[in-house]
């Protein structure tokens, strides 16, 4: 049995993966799902769990150590990391306005 860390670095991994998924609303139909279960498996919310993704693969997309080709990857998923955010946070916005 993998242990939790293991996991989570497992679903991470798929989430950098996706750029190789052409489509938008596939990669963050994909993106999302595996978002949840990272949330789920550090017992966490999936808007923090988002941000703290969204941060990271920020950091390595902007890190000139890393391999150019490797930093472009990481463009595409961490475009649909920041949507994923704004869709998020615009749900939560409509529900406080239907709570007013």
């Amino acid at each position: 049995m993998m242990t939790i860390e293991k996991q989570d670095y497992e679903h991470l991994s798929r989430i950098l993966d996706s750029y190789v998924l052409r489509n938008d609303e596939r990669r963050s139909r994909f993106v999302y799902s595996e978002l949840i279960l990272i949330a789920r498996l550090r017992n966490a919310s999936l808007e923090t769990v988002t941000r703290e993704t969204a941060n990271a693969v920020g950091e390595q997309a902007n890190n000139p150590d890393i391999k150019e080709f490797i930093r472009r990857r990481m463009i595409p998923v961490r475009k649909t990391l920041i949507e994923l955010l704004q869709k998020m946070a615009t749900e939560t916005y409509k529900i406080e306005a239907m709570e007013d």
